[in-house]
């Protein structure tokens, strides 16, 4: 991410550098030989080109960073909070705080499943190992968050309640887990979505 936000801040760097290219390309005096008046046509043109590539592609990677950049910070989010929930009921050892626990975690960390599931859908469509990796991984999320909710236990017995908890713990556990592969994942990603965005929209 760092890395995307230093090339952008470079784009109106290289723009201007281009501009004074074509400028200087413009008061060159290619002599009275045909063959230096094509050349200098072709660079001018070539440079043309390459400032309207230039122009073209940054509100697209800029976009691009802008949504990559919110789809990362809410796996992170969805991450940690998986790792306090695993940390709260690590702690908790009496069975009437545990119950509460157990009701309130799984619609918690469905709403950030959502929302990380939302955004990966947003990201720009590219053929790559990568995306299907990040979709394998959201998708066993899910159906830990499913387990987690289909979980049951009986408030009145201790028994039943600790079990849950364990249960609990251990999927909340592989959940903050498949955040953190996925936040991997992603990092590879957007080279990927970028690699493709300079084959297909340059």
């Amino acid at each position: 991410m760092v890395e995307v936000n230093e090339a952008l801040s470079l784009v109106p760097t290289v723009l201007s550098t281009i501009k004074s290219i074509q400028e200087t390309c413009s008061g060159i005096n290619p002599g009275i030989l045909p063959n230096n008046r094509q050349k200098l046509k072709d660079l001018e043109a070539l440079i043309a080109g390459l400032e309207q590539k230039m122009q073209n592609g940054f509100p697209i990677l800029a976009n691009l960073t802008n949504i990559y950049g919110a789809v990362a910070a809410q796996v992170k989010v969805a991450g940690a909070l998986a790792d306090k929930n695993a940390e709260l009921l690590g702690f908790v050892d009496k069975s009437k705080y545990i119950c509460v626990f157990l009701m309130q975690f799984p619609g918690d960390m469905e709403r950030r499943y959502i929302e990380v599931d939302k955004g990966l859908s947003d990201l720009p469509p590219v053929d790559s190992v990568e995306l299907g990796e990040a979709r394998a991984i959201i998708n066993q999320i899910g159906t830990n968050l499913d387990r987690l909710k289909q979980l049951k236990f009986e408030v009145q017995d201790p028994n039943s309640v600790f079990v849950a908890k364990d249960e609990s713990r251990k999927l909340i556990k592989d959940i903050a887990s498949g955040y953190g592969n996925l936040d991997r994942v992603l990092s590879r990603l957007l080279k990927r979505i970028i690699e493709n965005l300079g084959k297909t929209q340059f």
